[in-house]
């Protein structure tokens, strides 16, 4: 569920305001009042350069134009958003997670399409249970007595060895889905960031050399004051989402093609296989998706 909210709220287009009052807007409306500041001291040392005989009538237009552009920078950075949101939803529109009984899209209790359903049910270790049954008897028509089922040992011992498989597969799942959901929902966080501190990136484009927001800032701050490190990470961030989806969508396709074939769940091997493989496989293909996107 957790991933499936990460998913949807991450791409959503909504979940990225440029207007109103939000954490977002205000932040960005300090940001851009603190770049006007900064914008006084650039002109103070301008003049006090070009009364010292040095030339700073370049540096003059080129300030002019990046405070301009700073009034629309929130704007600016909600279009690079878009355009790998709207890329990345192309993909998520096209995966198909129905109800085979209705037909209908299931949908998680957060409103967004169950995407994690779509890998759960690959390896469902509800499966494992298929065949553990307690010991039942039936009179044949002769009169004779039939026994069917496990006795009580076997029943028990079954039954404690696939609980501990089943909840083996389940935290194994949980943590692959919960990677990534924090692959998304750290998207989300991060170009908010990035939409906030959007003044001071194209502010860093005017100031001379020593004034370093960046190294000022230090560690992670850093990153979203000066425009060359703001601008890959945000093109960065708005591009995942789309690579993930395209990688889900054809792990699904994939998934859904029974590449296993039927393997039969008749015996104890074929019921740890129907579970445990495409567990593995499920695995694999999220966290080389997580590794992907990210890189």
């Amino acid at each position: 569920e957790i991933m499936d909210f990460g998913i949807g709220y991450s791409i959503s287009s909504t979940s990225y305001p440029v207007s109103g009052h939000s954490f977002v807007t205000d932040g960005w409306r300090i940001m851009r009042d603190i770049a006007n500041i900064f914008f006084i001291f650039i002109l103070i040392y301008v003049a006090i350069s070009t009364i010292l005989g040095q030339d700073k009538k370049k540096l003059i237009g080129w300030v002019i134009l990046v405070a301009l552009v700073i009034n629309f920078s929130l704007f600016l950075t909600k279009v690079v958003v878009d355009f790998g949101n709207i890329t990345s939803r192309f993909f998520y529109n096209n995966i198909s997670i129905t109800n085979p009984q209705t037909a209908t899209t299931i949908v998680g209790a957060s409103g967004h399409k169950s995407i994690s359903y779509g890998f759960a049910s690959t390896f469902n270790p509800i499966k494992l249970f298929a065949n553990v049954n307690r010991q039942s008897t039936t009179i044949n028509s002769a009169g004779g007595v039939i026994a069917t089922g496990m006795s009580d040992e076997q029943f028990a011992g079954f039954f404690t060895v696939f609980a501990l498989v089943g909840a083996v597969v389940n935290l194994v799942a949980a943590f692959v889905f919960f990677s990534m959901a924090w692959l998304f929902i750290a998207r989300t966080i991060g170009i908010w960031l990035s939409m906030i501190f959007a003044p001071l990136a194209f502010l860093s484009l005017t100031l001379p050399d020593k004034w370093d927001l960046g190294g000022a800032a230090g560690g992670g701050a850093g990153k979203y004051m000066k425009f060359g490190s703001w601008w890959s990470n945000l093109t960065k961030l708005a591009v995942m989402p789309a690579i993930a989806m395209l990688m889900i969508f054809l792990i699904l396709t994939f998934l859904k093609s029974n590449f296993l074939g039927n393997i039969p769940n008749e015996t104890t091997t074929g019921q740890f296989i129907g579970v445990l493989l495409p567990l593995i496989m499920v695995s694999y293909l999220l966290l080389q998706t997580k590794k992907t996107a990210e890189s």
